[in-house]
């Protein structure tokens, strides 16, 4: 069945803002929503974007996350005096990360009954 097919291969995103703490300020897309969501040029808060691994790795029999940070810079044109330059998109990982554990043991679901988001 090529729908269940695309179910299982289909990719899905957290995002989080950087107000929200817990599961608030929480949204859940796949990855073609996440791309017609991002528009860069309305971003002005930082947000956060993680992808939901399923079945979800746990340690101890509990969830946990990897904060990497990452800083991408979209290439353009640098102008100096009257020389013009191409630049290159760059990207730059940091050597420093996070790790968060989950409060709770794995059940199995990615919602609470409240339908909360759990970390």
């Amino acid at each position: 069945n090529i729908d269940n097919k695309q179910t299982k291969t289909r990719k899905e995103w957290i995002l989080k803002e950087r107000s929200g703490y817990g599961s608030h300020g929480n949204t859940i897309a796949s990855t073609d929503d996440l791309l017609k969501m991002y528009d860069p040029s309305k971003i002005t808060e930082p947000i956060l974007c993680q992808r939901i691994v399923d079945p979800p790795l746990l340690i101890d029999g509990r969830k946990f996350s990897l904060r990497i940070y990452v800083i991408y810079f979209p290439g353009g044109k640098m102008v100096v005096g009257e020389d013009e330059k191409r630049l290159d998109a760059e990207i730059y990982v940091s050597n420093e990360g996070l790790v968060k554990y989950a409060s709770a043991s794995y059940i199995g679901d990615i919602a609470n009954s409240n339908g909360d988001l759990l970390d």
